[in-house]
C-alpha cells in the first residue's frame, strides 16, 4: 500500500545533513547527535581539523552506512563552505554535500 519516492541514497544525504546542522543536545533522546558547526560560525578563524575530526567521528557514530572519502573546510570573511565527499558502503555509490554557512 505504500510507495517509496525516495532512494536509499537521498535519505543517507538527508541524513548526513542533518547530522551536520544538528547541535549536541538539539536532538530528543540523544544528546551527542549533532556535529554543532553553527557553534564554529562566531569564532574568527574556524579550526579546520578539529571540525573535521568531529564530522568523521559523529558519521561514523550516527550514519555508520557511509564512508566520508573526502572533506574540505575553506573560510573567507563571510562564509565557511564545508565540501563532503562521501561513499556508501551497501553498493560503493559515491555522492557529495556541499553547505555555504554565513
Amino acid at each position: 500500500p505504500f510507495v517509496l519516492n525516495y532512494t536509499t541514497m537521498d535519505q543517507v544525504k538527508s541524513n548526513l545533513i542533518n547530522l551536520l546542522l544538528t547541535n549536541p543536545g538539539e536532538r530528543f533522546n540523544e544528546p551527542q547527535f549533532g556535529v554543532g558547526i553553527y557553534d564554529q560560525l562566531f569564532k574568527q578563524k574556524v579550526n579546520s581539523e578539529t571540525l573535521k575530526e568531529r564530522i568523521r567521528r559523529q558519521t561514523e557514530l550516527f550514519v555508520p552506512e557511509v564512508e566520508v572519502v573526502n572533506l574540505k573546510i575553506t573560510q573567507n570573511e563571510h562564509d565557511v563552505v564545508i565540501e563532503t565527499i562521501y561513499r556508501l558502503l551497501a553498493n560503493n555509490a559515491m555522492d557529495a554535500i556541499t553547505l555555504t554557512l554565513n
